[in-house]
């Protein structure tokens, strides 16, 4: 737990100090270069914290890993933590402050938008199928977080789905 509680801090703090050193590049390139603010108190005053950096970076890393394993029954919110390293607070956090849900209602959402996909590209899969596509292993289960996620159930949009292409 040390040791990749130790490499998890040397991976953030190797990113920041690039990203450090490719913004003061810039800044000294554009002659913008100034000294941050010093206030008393607070060592960090005037400087950027790890976590208001990179947001948009981590939730693609999370969202690659969702779409990644999208279709394993066994996925869940531990899966994430354990292979971006990070701990389970600052998961929640994060993904609360740039999505506005916990990370089990966002997995849940990304599943869902991808089934109803599934579901309008090939309406002749079975619901049961397409559960199994985005990680369900109970047809029940999955036709209940659906119809909780999305409003609607997953044969009505198959209904529409199959009319739209009879149309065609």
């Amino acid at each position: 737990m040390v040791q990749e509680t130790k490499r998890f801090w040397h991976k953030i703090v190797s990113v920041f100090v690039t990203l450090d050193e490719v913004k003061a590049d810039e800044k000294s390139a554009a002659g913008l270069e100034k000294s941050a603010p010093k206030r008393k108190g607070n060592p960090n005053a005037g400087r950027k914290t790890k976590q208001n950096q990179l947001p948009c970076d981590f939730m693609q890393k999370v969202d690659n890993l969702i779409m990644e394993m999208i279709d394993k029954p066994g996925f869940c919110v531990d899966t994430i933590v354990e292979s971006l390293g990070v701990n389970k607070q600052i998961l929640r956090r994060k993904i609360c402050k740039e999505r506005g849900m916990n990370p089990l209602a966002y997995i849940n959402n990304v599943k869902m938008e991808h089934a109803r996909n599934i579901i309008l590209e090939h309406p002749e899969y079975s619901l049961t199928r397409v559960g199994e596509m985005c990680g369900f292993t109970v047809a029940t289960h999955f036709t209940r977080t659906f119809k909780s996620v999305l409003g609607v159930l997953p044969k009505d949009i198959r209904k529409e789905a199959k009319k739209k292409k009879d149309t065609k």
